[in-house]
């Protein structure tokens, strides 16, 4: 269990107050109680997004080839646009956004070094960002994301490790879509 080390600290604890055994659960129930894994997957998507607090919540999958990315799910609050793109990209570039790591973290997009991030980030109006990598057999397939389009935020270490138990479990769903 996370330690408070002040009042505001366990105030924030408190407005973040769930588990990520509870989330789990919730997320179980969903698949087992909807036939359809998009309808569960959609559910889990605004969940997130209401968690989070966030204006977009998506998931963007290669095609098979690799060279294209498209916009597969996403839930975002109504003053927000959808993501919809299908664009040209080469996995290897994503990649290199994500520095070979499956998480790409952005409290800031203003402070962005990297200008193809930032392009993109502007484009869709994030103001902050998180993605997390989809692996599968050692290769990327797709992500899920994050975007606070209206504040900068500091991605908090429980809200980076619910989005990475998320990815896990959404991984063979999404693999299989």
């Amino acid at each position: 269990m996370q330690q408070c080390t002040s009042n505001d600290d366990l105030i924030e604890y408190q407005e973040f107050n769930w588990s990520v055994m509870s989330f789990v659960s919730e997320m179980v129930g969903l698949f087992r109680d909807n036939p359809d894994p998009q309808t569960a997957i959609l559910q889990i998507l605004k969940r997130v997004g209401e968690l989070y607090r966030v204006d977009r919540v998506y998931i963007s999958l290669f095609t098979p080839d690799g060279t294209k990315i498209e916009t597969a799910l996403q839930w975002h609050v109504e003053d927000t646009p959808a993501l919809n793109f299908s664009d040209l990209i080469n996995r290897k570039d994503v990649l290199h956004t994500f520095q070979e790591r499956e998480i790409c973290r952005c409290d800031d997009v203003s402070k962005l070094d990297d200008e193809n991030a930032k392009k993109f980030y502007d484009t869709y109006g994030v103001k902050a960002g998180i993605e997390y990598l989809f692996i599968k057999n050692g290769e990327a397939f797709g992500w899920i994301g994050l975007h606070d389009c209206h504040h900068t935020r500091h991605w908090l270490a429980r809200e980076i490790e619910l989005l990475q138990t998320v990815a896990i479990l959404l991984r063979e769903r999404i693999h299989s879509l």
